[in-house]
């Protein structure tokens, strides 16, 4: 497993303690989201209180090698989340894995990303 950076605040914390799914904390903090990498598929859900479709596409290309998704999509989720699935133009930087993205009250962004 492979750690690349740290995540801290409460996300971190939940996650590290499994208190609830990336989707239960993106409700409670729209300035968090979290996404799965799964043989090169991206996929995950988002506030819209905290994250646009860009900026989470700006995001979640992170996880691709080239830097480059060849696709994306979106789908609105009951829960009031967006749910979203993208592959990325090559490989992704690890087969299996989840990525937790938090934005700063500065505007930056802290990701916690794991996988084999």
């Amino acid at each position: 497993m492979e750690k690349f950076t740290t995540l801290s605040g409460i996300a971190a914390l939940c996650a590290l303690a499994s208190c609830g799914s990336p989707g239960d904390i993106s409700l409670r903090n729209a300035n968090y989201f979290g996404f799965q990498v799964n043989d090169g598929t991206l996929s995950g859900s988002y506030n819209g209180a905290g994250y646009t479709s860009t900026l989470v596409q700006n995001q979640v290309k992170g996880a691709c090698t080239s830097r480059q998704l060849s696709s994306y999509g979106e789908t609105p989720l009951e829960n009031g989340l967006t749910g979203f699935t993208a592959t990325c133009s090559g490989a992704a930087i690890f087969s299996r894995g989840f990525v937790e993205v938090e934005k700063t009250p500065q505007g930056n962004f802290m990701f916690e990303a794991s996988g084999s």
